[in-house]
């Protein structure tokens, strides 16, 4: 097994797959009007889907959820089953650098922490096609939430993201690309500390059991670990930013 394999597998234990909870996906699906008439919508990135369960519940929308890893997409499936919202979930293995979707196929598009991995800029350049007219995105990304910052958390926090910047300077990505901002909002501590990091340090001690001989596992590990310590160190200086921004088309 390699390291992205350990990941899955080790994230798989988790109930979320990054910072978030279901109060901050409707607080973001708030700023989008008549949501609940919402007839289409495309979730990039979407893991286990816990925010995809939580949109069908408020909207009307078909929900095409998105990912590139397939026992995540599976246990959505089994989700969505157990729900009764099979006919409205289609979870589709595909990356999200790789959509196939004809122009202006969806009232919105939803990412939760999962844009970071092509980059903001130019998710918001190519999916900006996909979304109709005074249809919407929605998306949450790791931002500065100073201007200014001590080197270490600096240096940790670009190797995080590369694209890594501060709110103000991410608003005028969406500008650039023909959206205009709705309303941003930054996820609080919980969302990082009780929703993420308790459960990831509850399974640590059981994983690094599993796996006693992986000098591979080992160091994963240890740098779950320090992720943990220097969040709550620097938390004051970073963050995650949740936009949700309407389709500008001429």
């Amino acid at each position: 097994m390699n390291l992205f394999d350990y990941a899955v597998e080790f994230h798989g234990l988790l109930p979320r797959k990054g910072p978030g909870n279901e109060q901050q996906t409707l607080r973001a699906l708030s700023y989008i009007p008549d949501s609940r008439g919402l007839l289409s919508l495309l979730d990039i990135g979407c893991a286990t889907g816990e925010e995809v369960v939580t949109l069908a519940l408020n909207t009307s929308a078909d929900i095409t959820a998105i990912d590139i890893i397939p026992c995540y997409l599976d246990a959505l499936k089994k989700t969505a089953q157990q729900r009764g919202l099979s006919s409205r979930i289609k979870a589709k293995l595909q990356s999200m650098d790789d959509l196939d979707y004809l122009p202006s196929s969806f009232d919105v598009i939803w990412a939760e922490n999962s844009a970071y991995h092509m980059g903001l800029e130019r998710a918001l350049a190519e999916w900006h096609k996909y979304i109709k007219k005074g249809g919407y995105i929605a998306l949450s990304d790791m931002c500065w939430l100073t201007d200014e910052r001590p080197d270490e958390i600096d240096s940790f926090g670009r190797n995080i993201s590369f694209e890594i910047d501060t709110v103000k300077n991410k608003r005028t990505l969406f500008s650039k690309h023909g959206y205009s901002i709705a309303g941003d909002f930054i996820l609080p501590e919980n969302c990082w500390l009780e929703g993420y990091y308790a459960p990831m340090q509850e399974q640590v001690p059981g994983f690094r059991g599993k796996y006693p001989s992986s000098k591979l596992v080992a160091s994963f590990m240890d740098e779950i670990q320090r992720e943990i310590d220097m969040y709550e160190k620097y938390k004051e200086y970073y963050g995650i930013a949740f936009f949700v921004a309407q389709v500008v088309k001429d």
